[in-house]
């Protein structure tokens, strides 16, 4: 099988003070996470020159970059350097000695003066993490120093609206896409700024390596522009030789049916449901709370095609925000626009007694359209147990629909632990349960307590070793897929799935087996329409 070269440049190993017990820092595990999904090299920072000292952290990290020839150093200093070790060429040195740039600790962007002197001598970038620092020194630092490459680490997708201002102002700015997984970043940011400006990272050890190959391998891009996203772009700045990168031998990377076709970007070869999505008006472009282009059902039909999606259960944008009626119509037009490949969350803003009249009207119209509920409380700010619930909570009991609960925090987990018993024909879908160990913890206790409790992954995180865990601790059959798009680009949802090491026959459970077995479960409607899609 080809291989497409990639190059991680967002990654840490060695000692925490306080390490987080389901995530590894031994550079071993590093090298097998990317023997295992095809990452052939990796620019790293060492934890304990954080955390301890960055003379020891740098200097294990130029040892181990020595000894594995797949790994770069990145250092870790402080502006004060100099005074501190005693010598003025000791970061000279460390570029000399084959780190590939730094990573900025602290100080003012007049602070930097001699960092970004001894990077621009060597053309060679500072990585930037936006956690904790921030948009404003980011810009301090791009304003005093314009021969000077930046790269941005773990901007988020909900970030575009002041990191695009800055790739727009400055030209040596760049940034990597762990954390910016907005819908069709990739050809976004060819279109604005050029696709040499945006680099593969994965945040390792927190996040899935190969979820996040899938943002390039499905992006509409050349081949040629994938090359540079996974790699070039990379080597170009970090001054590395592509040739470096080593292809793996395929027996040290065997894939199954499912990641193959992921690790290609080709349609998935079996049947998948996206239990978890939205969707915008074409006329409105995006909701507010953060930039979502491409939202519309024409554009996600066709996404829909590239990944090889069967269908999509959809709570529109602003079905869950201002107005549950709308939301409903949007969504039925979508199925009449693309019979078989738009079902419904039903939505209503119970803070209006319209919506609360209403409601049950498109259960009656549509029955083959609506799947389920959605209430959702974050934006709507209402109790789970707020009695205007009451008779949408008693309908979907008494059709056994599902009602998808976002709990990417333990916050409403115990009002909804009382709905569980009260509503035991409802089939509650816990989603975001894949958010962190913490919510996923929890959300485990809640299905493995209670039947009618399934899980959904979707996040931002792709948590490494989620998926594994969730069917570890669960079993497959009660994990669902969902990618929250056009929240996100669907495409590293999928991969998560995708690339994770459980059985191929667990895989086609999350990604449709699962939904299509409880959507079985709800009562039968004189129209089956919704049913062809299980079939």
């Amino acid at each position: 099988m080809k291989q497409r070269k990639y190059l991680d440049i967002n990654g840490a190993v060695g000692r925490l003070c306080s390490p987080q017990k389901h995530f590894p820092f031994e550079p071993t595990e590093l090298l097998k996470d990317m023997r295992s999904v095809r990452v052939h090299g990796a620019a790293i920072t060492h934890n304990e020159s954080r955390e301890y000292s960055y003379v020891a952290g740098d200097r294990k990290l130029s040892k181990l970059a020595q000894e594995e020839s797949r790994l770069f150093g990145v250092a870790t200093l402080p502006p004060t350097f100099a005074l501190e070790t005693g010598k003025t060429d000791y970061l000279n040195n460390l570029l000399d000695n084959g780190f590939r740039g730094v990573r900025y600790l602290c100080g003012s962007a007049r602070d930097l003066r001699s960092i970004a002197e001894a990077l621009t001598i060597h053309g060679l970038p500072l990585f930037y993490p936006l956690i904790p620092f921030g948009f404003d020194l980011l810009e301090d630092i791009l304003e005093n120093y314009r021969e000077l490459n930046v790269i941005v680490l773990s901007a988020s997708w909900s970030d575009n609206r002041r990191l695009f201002p800055l790739l727009e102002r400055h030209d040596r700015l760049y940034f990597e896409y762990s954390r910016n997984q907005a819908n069709d970043i990739l050809e976004i940011t060819k279109k604005h700024f050029g696709i040499e400006r945006v680099l593969f990272g994965t945040g390792w050890p927190y996040t899935s390596m190969g979820a996040l190959k899938s943002l390039t391998e499905y992006a509409v891009l050349s081949e040629d522009e994938k090359d540079a996203v996974a790699h070039k772009n990379a080597c170009r700045l970090l001054n590395i030789d592509p040739a470096l990168l080593k292809p793996y031998d395929d027996a040290d990377c065997e894939f199954d049916t499912i990641a193959a076709a992921a690790d290609c970007g080709s349609p998935m070869p079996i049947k998948v449901i996206d239990c978890h999505t939205h969707m915008t008006k074409k006329e409105d472009v995006t909701p507010t709370v953060a930039m979502m282009l491409n939202s519309d059902c024409e554009k996600i039909a066709q996404k829909l095609d590239r990944l090889g999606v069967s269908a999509i259960i959809t709570a529109p944008w602003e079905g869950i925000a201002t107005d549950g009626i709308s939301g409903n119509e949007q969504t039925v037009a979508a199925a009449v626009k693309y019979p078989g490949r738009f079902l419904g969350w039903n939505t209503c803003n119970i803070n209006y007694p319209e919506d609360l009249q209403r409601w049950r009207d498109y259960f009656e119209k549509y029955p083959d359209i609506f799947v389920g509920i959605k209430p959702y409380w974050p934006y709507q700010k209402f109790s789970l147990l707020d009695e205007r619930l009451v008779s949408w909570l008693e309908y979907a009991d008494s059709r056994k629909l599902l009602l998808l609960l976002h709990t990417d925090s333990i916050e409403r987990l115990g009002e909804a632990e009382i709905l569980f018993a009260r509503y035991p024909n409802i089939t509650f879908v816990l989603a975001h349960a894949g958010s962190s160990f913490a919510v996923a913890e929890e959300c485990v206790r809640l299905a493995n307590a209670r039947e009618n409790v399934v899980l959904e992954l979707t996040y931002t995180t792709l948590t490494r070793g989620m998926v594994e865990y969730l069917v570890r601790e669960v079993g497959a059959d009660k994990v669902l897929y969902g990618s929250d798009l056009p929240m996100r680009d669907p495409s590293p949802q999928l991969g998560w799935v995708a690339y994770a090491r459980i059985p191929e026959e667990d895989k086609a459970k999350i990604l449709s087996v699962n939904i299509q077995r409880l959507l079985a479960l709800r009562k039968a409607n004189p129209n089956k329409t919704a049913n062809q899609v299980l079939d």
